[in-house]
């Protein structure tokens, strides 16, 4: 990823560390048939057969793009281009089925399809109509509710979790078997090496509940702000967070 702009290569690792939790292999074609499932529940609530409905929207979008490059619109094309890409890369590398995850892949796309309704088509305000009502309530009912519990809010969370990440790097010092590999509580604000922090281990979304056995079996470290009683594993403690190890 060294050749990339710095952008891309935050975006690609922030994506990479955020959508590996328990997943075996990078890519797969299995991912991409759930995520046509995903597709067709999301836009048709599961009427249409998902091979149909995404077969059918690869159409409508190479025909809007071989159109666009006959009239000469490269950049509108390049860019619906690069959200199809997206969007394609998703499919096939990321088998969590997290529909934000797509949205910089339609907000390309839809760039290039509004701008086409706009400027290569004699009924422009009808297919702006028709294209409102088709996408904006079912992005808006099936989306928004998952964004419902988060909080836009400034936390002190993100003075403290640096400091969390340094005393990790240091515990890793008197570890001698490791898996490089830190699980952390999905309810609280998450660092991703190579986005917010640099290092050897990787941090990784805990989805296996509370028990430290299961945790740590697979795991050096399991970070939280809850206070799990045990007299088998070591705990530390920054602040309102803690860190529990075992005790080897």
């Amino acid at each position: 990823m060294g050749n990339f702009p710095n952008f891309y290569s935050i975006y690609y690792n922030w994506l990479n560390t955020q959508s590996l939790v328990a997943q075996k292999q990078r890519y797969s074609i299995n991912y991409f048939t759930t995520w046509t499932k995903t597709f067709s529940d999301h836009f048709s609530y599961g009427l249409i057969k998902k091979e149909l409905l995404f077969l059918l929207f690869i159409i409508i979008f190479l025909t809007i793009f071989s159109i666009l490059i006959s009239k000469k619109d490269y950049l509108i094309a390049l860019l619906s281009l690069s959200g199809l890409i997206h969007l394609l890369f998703i499919f096939i590398s990321v088998e969590r089925q997290w529909k934000v995850y797509l949205n910089f892949s339609f907000i390309f796309i839809f760039v290039g399809i509004i701008y086409f309704i706009l400027n290569c088509t004699k009924k422009a305000t009808v297919l702006l109509i028709i294209f409102y009502f088709l996408i904006v309530p079912i992005n808006y009912l099936q989306v928004s509710d998952q964004f419902q519990n988060f909080s836009t809010k400034p936390s002190r969370d993100l003075i403290i979790i640096p400091d969390v990440i340094n005393l990790i790097e240091n515990l890793y010092e008197q570890k001698v078997e490791i898996n490089n590999l830190v699980l952390w509580d999905p309810s609280l604000g998450m660092p991703r090496n190579r986005v917010t922090y640099n290092s050897f281990f990787y941090v990784r979304e805990n989805w296996e509940g509370s028990d430290l056995e299961i945790i740590l079996k697979k795991s050096d470290f399991y970070v939280t702000k809850e206070k799990i009683a045990s007299e088998n594993y070591k705990i530390y403690k920054v602040q309102d967070f803690y860190i529990y190890t075992n005790n080897s």
